[in-house]
């Protein structure tokens, strides 16, 4: 994570490059994290960068679509694996907004 620490430092934190960084870094550690279902440091990184994206770009922009469809992906992952089935609706309900969006 030290990368993406760079990045901020040199860019800022409300940058284009910093909202890539933290998506590619949310896509990393989602895929790293697949087998053991820990998916918090994953969907933090995908928050920086929906919300860096939604600061700076229009809503049409394509980053858009690409953020919050990650984003997305965290929160069922996170919801396949709750036990609580009232956290386990919010979370799909949230991620199934944010596809429809």
């Amino acid at each position: 994570m030290k990368a993406v620490d760079i990045i901020d430092k040199v860019f800022g934190e409300n940058n284009i490059k910093t909202a890539v960084a933290h998506e590619d870094l949310a896509y990393a550690t989602y895929v790293y994290d697949y087998n053991y279902g820990n998916y918090e440091k994953s969907l933090a990184h995908s928050n920086i960068s929906v919300r860096i994206v939604n600061k700076l770009l229009d809503p049409d922009h394509l980053l858009h679509a690409s953020t919050s469809r990650l984003r997305a992906l965290i929160l069922e992952e996170l919801a396949f694996d709750e036990t609580s089935s009232r956290k386990k609706e919010r979370l799909l309900r949230e991620g199934e907004i944010i596809e429809v969006l």
